[in-house]
């Protein structure tokens, strides 16, 4: 299947009213410069409502080509409690996704938590230790700066998700 139409299936089987243009929130940007054009950005809080989905999800999924390349993106304006907290929300936007993509459709993860100042270093540790199951595979969590420039592309390019 052409690439362009994986997303094009993606944005209809979810519908419009969940999608939206920013990968931020409240107090915390995402900067998607640098990052491949016309990508699939689903508002998770919205969607969940729209499908009749509860429980624990991060805030955005962001799909592009690359050639299909799904991002699991957390806001986090402040601090963030706990790394396992984190992960959860992460895996709940994984679960979630997962049923939007055409079985055999080979997908690649990148969780990410955008977060502004104050961790403590063990956080970040912890952090690093966690993962996220997706397509059988486990993920590390990367982890950048909210508001930064380019801070999409640049944790794209260290998991190695953007060429």
């Amino acid at each position: 299947m052409e690439m362009r139409k994986v997303l094009s299936e993606i944005r209809a089987r979810l519908g419009a009213e969940n999608l939206t243009n920013s990968c931020g929130v409240r107090n915390c940007r995402v900067d998607g410069t640098g990052v491949p054009s016309d990508p699939v950005v689903i508002d998770v809080d919205s969607a969940f409502d729209t499908h009749n989905k509860t429980g624990t999800r991060c805030d955005r999924i962001l799909f592009y080509m690359n050639p299909v390349c799904g991002v699991l993106i957390e806001l986090k304006s402040g601090t963030f409690g706990s790394a396992a907290d984190v992960a959860k929300q992460l895996q709940g936007g994984a679960d979630f996704v997962k049923g939007f993509i055409r079985a055999g459709i080979k997908t690649a993860c990148v969780p990410i938590v955008f977060h502004g100042n104050g961790n403590h270093q063990a956080q970040f540790k912890k952090l690093r230790r966690e993962t996220v199951n997706f397509g059988g595979r486990k993920f590390p969590i990367s982890k950048d700066k909210c508001n930064a420039p380019k801070n999409l592309a640049r944790v794209l390019k260290r998991a190695k998700a953007l060429l």
